[in-house]
């Protein structure tokens, strides 16, 4: 509003002066001319004086702003100093080695030497190998273990009975009619 009333008061006397010095110009100047003259100075003067407040108060919100950010910097870095120098007691707890075990399992082998499909059940579970076949069982359990073996077409070829199976042994048990 304040620059606006100045630009308005800024144009009028413009408008004025010249008007008033077109009527004599070889006439000394009146008193009145000096007065508007002298009128427009300080206007021009309270016109840069309220830019430069106006500046001014930018400029002190700006110096206040910079005060902020710099404060923020500060705390921000301190929480960095903090996390540097935390120590934590903790220890995660210790795993003891074990100790080798050696291996307590044997293999299987089972061979069909007939012409048909065979089935050897080992402790409960059917295994099924087919003519002129030769299948592996690795990993079993040491110690006694169940079988049965049986021939489609033949019936049972071996009954069940029980035998001992050693560590790293390989224990085979052959399908064939008697």
């Amino acid at each position: 509003m304040r620059s606006f009333l100045l630009t308005l008061s800024l144009t009028g006397l413009l408008v004025v002066v010249p008007a008033l010095g077109a009527q004599s110009t070889d006439v000394k100047q009146s008193p009145e001319l000096a007065k508007i003259e002298a009128l427009s100075k300080q206007i021009n003067e309270l016109a840069a004086s309220i830019k430069s407040a106006e500046w001014e108060a930018r400029i002190k919100k700006l110096e206040s702003e910079v005060l902020n950010l710099k404060d923020s910097i500060i705390r921000v870095e301190s929480l960095a100093k903090a996390d540097e120098t935390r120590r934590s007691f903790y220890t995660p707890p210790t795993i003891a080695a074990k100790p080798v075990v050696p291996t307590t399992v044997g293999t299987l082998r089972l061979i069909n030497s007939t012409e048909f499909v065979g089935t050897v059940t080992i402790n409960g579970k059917d295994y099924t190998v087919l003519p002129s076949q030769t299948v592996l069982i690795p990993g079993m359990p040491t110690g006694e273990f169940r079988y049965e073996a049986r021939a489609d077409g033949f019936g049972i070829l071996q009954p069940t009975v029980t035998r001992t199976l050693a560590t790293a042994e390989m224990f085979t048990i052959t399908l064939f009619p008697r």
